[in-house]
């Protein structure tokens, strides 16, 4: 038995691992979700909230509300930006930050070691075993100073510290990715407020970080505020009243817009009410409805300044996007489908992309720290977790349905999406591009590293962008035969149209030729008939001469 905790302490939410029945399991709060927001609120009798309270909180009472206070561990006071936070900090004798709150001034340590002392509560109470040592994640490239403000708040907490581990070789271990040596993977880590991606190279001795690059200030909060700004400027033309000036409904239109971000990540469309969003002389509802292309204009804004930190990597690392085996992509924000559209584009479609699930650090941390105690053998293998994204996934489904009605057939080159790690070849430049107001282009420098640039597209050449990519691919009416028609590793993309743009000549999705129906088949269905026949007149044969007798009865 495993007496760990994995905490996977974030910069937004925080994730907690612990077994139950033998296996890691995501520990719930006390309000049912899966996730804690990294946040404190110091109430009037001088006590500490954490748990779902918090967002409803923020809302009415922002000073008592501090959120994110990662930030400020193991940091001088001379080093924050203060004009971004919506509490106040002031510094000690000793230039070290305080956080005041009313009359009360409380170290960043002291709120940290509330946090996960309140989240060690939690999973005791949902775990086997009275765990009292944990495994924290740290951000790649943590100095000392945060690595000790992070001991002192665990020791204040009354917890027993393992072991750190930085958050991309904790999710290598929790997606499973650990096995393939020799393999390099490169973690891309878009989180809600920080961006961070790094290269994880495998070998024996484990995981290990071979170069990494940081963005702090770069996440899924940024698309939220753009997304509460456009609109209280949609508000202000339409109705003439500002907003802005009322900072209770900015934060709750905040919070409805990262609502809203996380419904289109399934949704094309969803409504947004925000009642009495202006109270007093003056009261307004705010109801529209949000399509998922509106929120890909400041998607691509904030996915566009992750391109510096992505080319820096590489040639910090001295490799190629050609030498990577597997790209991982960690965070909540990993569903969005805009982001996958990204993620293709940038590493090609060769390159099999692997979204994480939101637990994968978490259970990452747990699974180092059963390591060390020996509750888990290291050399064991483990199930792979997450999803892959491939080149093209309707094509991909038309090709397994008809594998399964052909039968498998043995020159088929396997699926990018469920291939084995192995090094991938360079994306293919006669790709078409992905659908959106912008398109990205890869180049190469004189040492053949990557560069990236971005190039604007119109619509019309984007349509005749992939039309021409079409047509390349689409048959000839040349016979060939079988020997001479050599396999491709890839197809490019094929247009989908909706049942509406559908013409009628066209063959529907997934359409098939009626199979004609085999002979065997036909002959006992015809017995079937002519037994149902002899039945039917043999009851009648049976039954008149009962009902005779009984007539003249």
């Amino acid at each position: 038995m495993s007496n760990v905790i994995g905490i996977d302490l974030g910069t937004t939410n925080t994730r907690v691992v612990a077994q139950r029945n033998s296996l890691p399991h995501v520990v719930i709060n006390e309000t049912g979700g899966f996730e804690t927001p990294s946040a404190i609120v110091v109430d009037q009798t001088d006590g500490f909230l954490v748990g779902g309270v918090i967002k409803s909180r923020f809302i009415s009472h922002p000073a008592e509300t501090i959120t994110p206070f990662r930030q400020l561990l193991g940091r001088r006071f001379d080093e924050l930006r203060t004009d971004n936070l919506h509490y106040t900090v002031v510094s000690d004798d000793e230039g070290l930050p305080l956080i005041e709150v009313g009359d009360r001034r409380y170290r960043p340590v002291a709120l940290c070691a509330a946090l996960l002392s309140r989240l060690a509560k939690d999973a005791v109470i949902r775990s086997d075993s009275a765990a009292r040592s944990v495994v924290l994640t740290i951000p790649p490239g943590s100095d000392t100073r945060y690595r000790t403000a992070l001991r002192h708040a665990v020791a204040d907490a009354g917890l027993s510290l393992k072991v750190f581990i930085e958050n991309p070789i904790a999710a290598v271990l929790g997606c499973g990715l650990d096995d393939a040596s020799g393999s390099l993977i490169a973690v891309y880590d878009f989180g809600g407020e920080s961006f961070s991606i790094s290269i994880v190279s495998l070998d024996r001795t484990g995981p290990k970080i071979r170069a990494t690059e940081t963005l702090p200030g770069v996440g899924s909060a940024c698309i939220d505020r753009s997304l509460a700004r456009w609109l209280m400027a949609a508000f202000h033309k339409k109705r003439g009243i500002d907003l802005a000036q009322n900072p209770q409904a900015y934060r709750r239109l905040v919070l409805e817009a990262e609502r809203i971000r996380i419904m289109l990540s399934s949704l094309y469309e969803t409504p947004l009410l925000l009642p009495y969003a202006i109270n007093g002389n003056k009261k307004a509802h705010l109801a529209t409805r949000i399509k998922r292309v509106q929120l890909e204009r400041f998607t691509d804004s904030v996915l566009r300044q992750t391109l510096l930190p992505c080319q820096r990597v590489f040639a910090a690392a001295r490799i190629k996007i050609s030498d990577l085996s597997e790209v991982l992509v960690v965070g909540a924000p990993a569903r969005m489908p805009r982001l996958h559209e990204f993620m293709r584009t940038i590493f090609g479609r060769k390159i099999q992309i692997t979204i994480a699930p939101p637990e994968a650090q978490a259970e990452g941390a747990w699974l180092s720290g059963a390591f060390m105690t020996g509750a888990i053998d290291p050399t064991k293998p483990r199930p792979r977790k997450g999803f892959c994204l491939t080149a093209d996934p309707t094509r991909e489904i038309n090709r397994m349905v008809g594998r399964l009605r052909e039968g498998p057939d043995p020159t088929a080159v396997p699926s990018p999406g469920i291939k084995s790690p192995t090094r991938a070849e360079p994306a293919s430049a006669d790709a078409a591009p992905s659908t959106g107001d912008f398109a990205f282009q890869l180049e190469g420098d004189e040492n053949g590293y990557a560069e990236f640039s971005i190039i604007e597209i119109t619509e019309d050449e984007l349509k005749a962008e992939t039309n021409a990519a079409v047509t390349a691919s689409s048959p000839t009416t040349t016979e060939e035969t079988p020997a001479a028609a050599a396999p491709t590793t890839a197809d490019p993309p094929e247009p989908i149209t909706t049942p509406d743009e559908q013409t009628p000549d066209e063959e529907p999705l997934f359409a098939t030729a009626p199979a004609s129906r085999p002979a065997a088949s036909r002959s006992s269905q015809t017995m079937l008939w002519l037994a149902a026949v002899v039945l039917v007149v043999g009851l009648g044969l049976l039954v008149n001469p009962l009902v005779k007798l009984l007539t003249d009865h």
